[in-house]
């Protein structure tokens, strides 16, 4: 369903989206901004998408792996928050063929 509304999008273009940017809503009297509530919505989702994936990696996996696994997966987030999400992938590659 993803890849049929990508090649959807390919084909039509980029209109529709910048169509919903122009609109404005009106609520009890006020003018509201769709692309405001667009950003908003687009925030809180990767927002709980965040919230999902760490409840995922640390909250799920804390009894299924041993110490050295869980220490890396901990480790691996950490160097992903500080430096870059390339180089935690880098060093989750290099961490975990280290400790195998």
């Amino acid at each position: 369903m993803l890849a049929g509304a990508t090649a959807l999008l390919l084909v039509v273009g980029t209109g529709p989206i910048s169509y919903i940017r122009k609109y404005r809503f009106y609520t009890l009297g006020t003018v509201t901004n769709l692309a405001i509530q667009a950003v908003m919505l687009v925030g809180a989702l990767i927002f709980v998408l965040g919230i999902d994936l760490i409840k995922e990696a640390l909250w799920d996996t804390r009894y299924r792996v041993n110490k050295l696994e869980y220490l890396t997966i901990v480790s691996i987030m950490i160097v992903m928050t500080v430096w870059d999400f390339v180089f935690g992938v880098l060093f989750g590659i290099v961490a975990s063929c280290e400790s195998t």
